[in-house]
């Protein structure tokens, strides 16, 4: 935990979400023989060797998934664009990239977002196309949930 909060004191990360324990639980015996087998000056530069790697495969993994994300993104953008043919479409899809597991009331106010009626067909034509999945369907006092597929 300290390894994200640090990188953050030092300006390398505007936001804490360099996480290594991903690395850590796939490499657990090494990680844990490496922290039992610490009596000396070699065992700890071992030990920060395996650690630097971590590090650095983490945030490899990290880059990969952020470039995934953008792909998608961009061949969303592209679909919902096409699908829906309105101008306000891409700017929706990005509000619900920023939370893509939402109800579809919390995506007002929003200034970048048309009418609430003009939304609520948006996200209607994203979900005729799968763009969108109904996660739980309203009922009662229980509203809508939907998800980005």
């Amino acid at each position: 935990m300290l390894v994200p909060l640090f990188l953050v004191e030092k300006n390398l990360l505007t936001w804490p979400t360099f996480y290594v324990p991903s690395f850590l639980e796939s490499h657990r015996r090494d990680y844990y023989d490496s922290l039992r087998g610490l009596d000396g000056a070699e065992s700890w530069n071992r030990w920060i060797r395996f650690f630097l790697n971590a590090l650095s495969e983490q945030a490899r993994q990290n880059s990969e998934e952020a470039r995934g994300i953008l792909m998608l993104r961009e061949r969303l953008a592209k679909e919902v664009q096409h699908l829906t043919r309105s101008k306000h479409a891409v700017s929706l899809l990005d509000r619900i990239f920023r939370r893509p597991i939402f109800e579809p009331s919390s995506l007002f106010p929003d200034e970048a977002l048309p009418t609430r009626a003009a939304v609520m067909t948006l996200l209607r034509k994203m979900r005729e196309k799968s763009v969108l999945l109904v996660m739980r369907e309203a009922s009662g006092r229980g509203p809508q949930v939907l998800a980005l597929r």
